[in-house]
Parts: structure tokens; C-alpha cells; sequence
């Protein structure tokens, strides 16, 4: 009886490891958080009634229209003629931004 008490034991402990290190335990997923994080950046702006595309501009400015997302929920995007600053919050499905422009 001793022998099948620490198979049970040993078996459990795995079964622990494993969820432990797939991530399977009871911490809250931040997937959506670190997929996000980067800098992106808008290429045009979409007409859902004809499902056109105008591109954004200036086409020559790399840093125009991009937004950066950092791990520490705080944003830093440009426009074709200012900057702005802040944080955000992941809600559900959504994003809540909260910023204000620098000069």
C-alpha cells in the first residue's frame, strides 16, 4: 500500500509542474496586453460604405499617425503635426485611452 500511496503522490506533483508551467494555473491571462504592446501605425482611413481606403499623410513621415504601446500601460503616439502622451486600460475587448497632447 505504501508503493501505490507515493505512485499517487509522485503522479499528482507532475500533474502540478505540468499545469504550472503551461500557465494553466489560476493566474489572469495577459495575452491581449502583450499582444498589443509596440508601436503601430495608421495606413489609411476606412469608408465602410464602399469599403474604400484613403491613405494617411504625409506618406513620407514614418513616425506620422503611430501609436506606442508600453508594458507599463502607458502610450505615446504622433500625428502629422503633434505628439501626445498617457495611459491605457484593457476592458473586456476594449481599450480605454486616456491622453493629452505635448508640445
Amino acid at each position: 500500500m505504501n508503493y501505490i500511496m507515493k505512485t499517487k503522490t509522485i503522479l499528482l506533483t507532475v500533474i502540478a509542474l505540468c499545469l504550472l508551467i503551461s500557465g494553466k494555473g489560476c493566474e489572469k491571462s495577459n495575452k491581449i496586453t502583450s499582444d498589443i504592446i509596440g508601436t503601430w501605425k495608421l495606413v489609411g482611413f476606412g469608408n465602410t460604405a464602399d469599403n474604400s481606403l484613403k491613405e494617411a499623410g504625409p506618406k513620407d513621415c514614418d513616425k506620422c499617425y503611430t501609436i506606442t504601446f508600453k508594458n507599463d500601460e502607458k502610450i505615446f503616439g504622433v500625428t502629422s503635426t503633434n505628439q501626445a502622451t498617457g495611459v491605457y486600460k484593457i476592458k473586456g475587448n476594449g481599450i480605454n485611452l486616456n491622453y493629452e497632447a505635448i508640445d
